[in-house]
């Protein structure tokens, strides 16, 4: 048996320490998610002031009708309490009681409708603000470090996700809490004109309710935070087995029994830890509601005690005893509305978490860069580049040099992994290199103006966008500023191969591509049309030879990045493409990935990649003489053909 050595015994005494650490940190989670408040609040107003005044005073008078139908009542009972003694009741005294009952009836009745009305408007502008926000913090993240991290895809998520309700919750939460504590407020003050010590009974008695459902929002939050990566692997499950993407693979190789399988497994494991804190929130709020409620029938019971005694009236009991459930109810509510209210307020925090996020790259000021020389006379330059992806220790670019003169076109050739995309990121920059530079006419990248460099790019990407848009938006979106500019889009759409295309479609270059948007500048134009895969690049290609036009206003991209350019097309389509190469290269740094040889060698130099390093470098003709790896991939390809 072994011996513990002196003070290793650390578990009891960590234990209470343990607990007092939860505590602190549940207090300071309290106090940072009551700090957002104001923010939320002053999100609503800017979001629509005039309809914030406006619900803020429906709610007013809604918190007001309460006492006002108690008090009606009291004096009905007076009145009859009176007749009965004997005393004769005059006509002006009954007429002016259902005056007033008659007045905060049609009250009841007007406001309550409107209050929804304006809650429901404010609601939409709240929503518009909030999503607009989101967008604008996501679109000024300029590298895409973010998008391609699961974490931030779990914030994004939950900012996305509960911001479309939790901050509307948290308007309605916080009127449902003015309209209240009017409410109570004005059964307080009747209960504070008889007896005070009623007052203090009341309060008290919802002491223990507040306590208990303030820390058991703290828990679902923290819980609901630990189940976010499960929510999204169970969309995920459920995506594979639904979406377009996979539906044929899914189903070809019986994958959808799988799928739900691991589905079924996330959702166990999520029901479990909800299902617990669940039935411990019940148990404790049957627990602290009796407690209330007994409260409360004790101190009904002491009024009718009074009445007996007559040291107050019928009237009063009914007052006074309306007051007292009113006021418990409302307590009750408002410890709800306070628990639900501070559960939003976290999950609002979310939100403004998610607008903090601070830009993994520098980017200089707008304005405020240097300005990308026109036309390049060094070129670009790769010197030394070691490049990491964020949370990675393994280097994808080793210690790469690599230079693409004005005019020239650079071939890189590679097998998968070798670290062609990355450059192609990196001189985009949506990434900044771990170690070294990369120089535009000898001036450092990432001192250059980003939204300047980035108009003097263009790439076509194997992984294209497909934007469900018109056909002339598709091939116009290459340069946004000339998307009106026909003559423009239609010679563009011939460069790139996509004129047979559009001809061939219901609407012309107003069809819509694909089948999920069937408008266009919010007017129907057509059903929509699918097109192939081949036929989604050629207008692809359309829209890279939309930007890198030499009559562009922009004056073209000078440098084009042609990544497997053509690799839907079938060989007409491609031998058509190539035969302009040369026009769409002209004057261009171009840097051209490919796995077809045949596409390769028009490059003016090939660099040949192996794990982030440059292997080999020259001409179709050197390398193949060379008989390295180049000749070998080469060799291997063109067997194929014989």
């Amino acid at each position: 048996m072994s011996v513990a050595s002196p003070g290793s015994q650390a578990g009891p005494p960590s234990a209470p320490r343990r607990g007092l650490r939860q505590r602190l940190a549940g207090i300071k989670t309290a106090l940072r998610a009551l700090a957002g408040l104001p923010r939320t609040f002053q999100l609503i107003w800017q979001a629509q002031p005039l309809l914030a005044v406006l619900l803020a005073l429906l709610n007013l008078v809604q918190g007001l009708v309460p006492v006002s139908q108690a008090w009606v009542t009291k004096l009905v009972i007076d009145l009859i309490g009176a007749a009965a003694a004997g005393r004769e009741v005059t006509q002006g005294e009954v007429l002016s009681v259902v005056v007033m009952g008659a007045v905060v009836a049609l009250a009841t009745a007007a406001v309550d409708p409107t209050s929804t009305l304006v809650q429901l408007q404010l609601g939409d502008f709240l929503k518009k603000e909030i999503q607009q926000r989101i967008l604008i913090k996501a679109n000024s993240l300029a590298d895409i470090s973010y998008f391609e991290n699961p974490e931030f895809y779990d914030r994004l998520q939950r900012a996305q996700g509960e911001s479309g309700h939790r901050p509307i919750n948290v308007m309605a939460g916080a009127a449902q809490i003015f309209r209240s504590v009017v409410h109570l407020g004005s059964m307080l003050a009747v209960l504070l004109a008889f007896q005070p010590v009623l007052v203090v009974v009341a309060v008290a008695l919802a002491v223990p309710s507040l306590v208990q459902q303030l820390k058991s929002q703290v828990q679902y939050w923290e819980l609901n935070n630990m189940t976010v990566p499960e929510v999204r692997r169970m969309r995920y499950f459920a995506e594979l087995i639904t979406g377009k993407d996979s539906a044929a693979e899914t189903r070809l190789y019986g994958l959808g029994g799988f799928f739900l399988g691991h589905f079924r497994r996330e959702f166990e494991a999520f029901h479990a830890r909800m299902s617990a804190l669940r039935r411990q929130q019940c148990g404790w709020e049957a627990g602290t509601a009796g407690i209330a409620e007994l409260g409360s029938s004790a101190m009904y019971a002491w009024l009718v005690l009074q009445t007996l005694a007559r040291r107050i009236s019928l009237g009063d009991l009914s007052l006074l005893s309306q007051a007292v459930w009113q006021a418990n109810g409302q307590i009750g509510a408002i410890v709800r509305q306070v628990s639900r209210l501070y559960a939003e307020i976290l999950f609002v925090g979310q939100f403004f978490e998610f607008l903090e996020t601070a830009p993994a790259m520098d980017v200089p000021p707008a304005g405020q860069g240097r300005k990308t020389p026109r036309p390049l006379q060094a070129g670009i330059e790769l010197r030394d580049v070691t490049f990491r992806y964020p949370g990675t220790d393994r280097a994808v670019l080793d210690r790469l040099s690599l230079r693409i003169a004005p005019g020239e076109t650079v071939a890189l050739v590679g097998e998968n992994g070798a670290g062609k995309t990355t450059i192609v990121k990196l001189l985009t920059r949506l990434y900044d290199p771990s170690e070294g530079t990369i120089l535009i006419d000898g001036a450092d990248l990432r001192d250059q103006d980003l939204d300047d460099w980035r108009r003097q790019s263009a790439a076509i990407f194997q992984d294209f966008s497909r934007y469900h848009l018109t056909a002339r938006e598709n091939i116009g979106l290459g340069d946004v500023a000339r998307l009106d500019d026909m003559t423009a889009i239609v010679g563009a759409a011939a460069r790139g191969g996509a004129a047979d295309v559009v001809q061939k479609l219901p609407g012309g270059y107003d069809t819509v591509l694909g089948l999920w948007l069937f408008h266009a500048n919010n007017k129907v134009v057509n059903e929509g049309a699918e097109i192939s895969g081949g036929e989604w690049q050629k207008v692809a290609l359309s829209r890279g030879f939309m930007r890198s036009a030499d009559h562009a206003p922009s004056g073209g991209a000078q440098l084009l990045i042609l990544d497997e350019p053509t690799s839907a097309l079938d060989t007409q389509s491609e031998y058509d493409v190539y035969r302009r190469f040369s026009e769409l290269t002209r004057d261009k740094a171009t840097l051209l990935i490919s796995h077809r040889f045949s596409t390769v060698r028009m490059a003016d130099r090939i660099v040949v990649l192996e794990h982030g390093r440059i292997i080999e470098e020259g001409t179709h003709a050197e390398l193949v003489a060379l008989g390295g790896t180049y000749a070998e991939l080469y060799e291997k390809q063109a067997s194929r053909y014989r």
